[in-house]
């Protein structure tokens, strides 16, 4: 899956910057991580199609900052993502508790 590939450019880059006193800082290691993450969703294969004999497999995730969502199937002896999305939360919704917060990300 090659959002599993991004994970690791992810991390890598938040556990370098958590040790930062800097808010935000553009050198090259950050446009070297930009750019791989470019790379790695744009490259194939990113979303496979749907199959709709299948089930669907849904996984979502939020927090005070935003949610997610990855919509997946098993395809072929391994999973294929569908599709993804996220977005940043509001004001009014960043107050939210966790479990309502969970509830949003399935809309």
């Amino acid at each position: 899956m090659a959002y599993l590939r991004v994970i690791p450019v992810l991390e890598d880059h938040r556990r370098r910057n958590a040790r930062s006193s800097q808010r935000f800082f553009l050198g090259p290691y950050q446009q070297r991580t930009f750019d791989r993450l470019v790379e790695l969703l744009t490259s194939a294969p990113v979303l496979a199609y749907a199959d709709f004999t299948k089930p669907f497999i849904l996984h979502t995730d939020a927090s005070q900052d935003g949610l997610g969502a990855v919509l997946y199937q098993d395809q072929s002896t391994r999973k294929k993502v569908i599709g993804y999305v996220s977005r940043r939360m509001n004001d009014l919704e960043s107050h939210y508790p966790a479990h309502k917060l969970e509830f949003i990300s399935l809309k």
